[in-house]
């Protein structure tokens, strides 16, 4: 399915959101007869989102290009600041992984995620600007709805400068 032209009246003022967004899911019925949700996508110029459900369990993947996304969210949203015009650039790109641990009643969570040359500035004035910065976050534990047991954990960061040969070349292989 393709949705366009997005639009709402708040007030007095009509809002729309310009990206032109196509989204598809895929299921199957299960022997019991529920369906199960197998694969699912989002899709703009602005940005894509995947989700599939396989035997490790579900992962999920996205493209982010942040400075088209802030700029259709300003139509939306109040996003800008008193200070001055507020101005974000950049992608990020990750993966997330969402599964059963070694031991059955325990759930993994892994996600790599990268942020490409962001900037984020205020009426002209830059407040984070980066060429690369990878984030890799892994857990495994247990929880219940009110109550979540982390068994082990890590993250890491890695603020990468140009040059760095490791990080180019996993943005060159696709990695990041």
């Amino acid at each position: 399915a393709s949705v366009a032209g997005l639009t709402a009246i708040q007030a007095t003022r009509t809002r729309s959101w310009p990206e032109t967004c196509t989204a598809s899911l895929r299921a199957r019925r299960r022997p019991a007869g529920q369906l199960q949700l197998t694969a699912a996508r989002l899709a703009s110029s602005a940005a894509e989102i995947t989700a599939r459900n396989q035997p490790g369990g579900i992962e999920a993947t996205w493209r982010l290009d942040l400075g088209r996304l802030f700029t259709a969210a300003a139509e939306l949203l109040d996003v800008q600041s008193a200070a001055g015009p507020v101005a974000v650039a950049g992608t990020t790109r990750g993966r997330a992984l969402l599964g059963r641990g070694p031991d059955a009643a325990a759930t993994t969570l892994a996600v790599t995620a990268g942020l490409e040359r962001f900037s984020w500035s205020v009426a002209g004035r830059p407040v984070w600007e980066d060429e690369l910065v990878v984030i890799d976050v892994e857990a495994v534990g247990n929880g219940t709805t009110d109550t979540v047991v982390l068994d082990q954990a890590s993250l890491r960061t890695n603020p990468a400068r140009p040059g760095e040969a490791d990080l180019a070349q996993d943005r060159r292989d696709g990695v990041v």
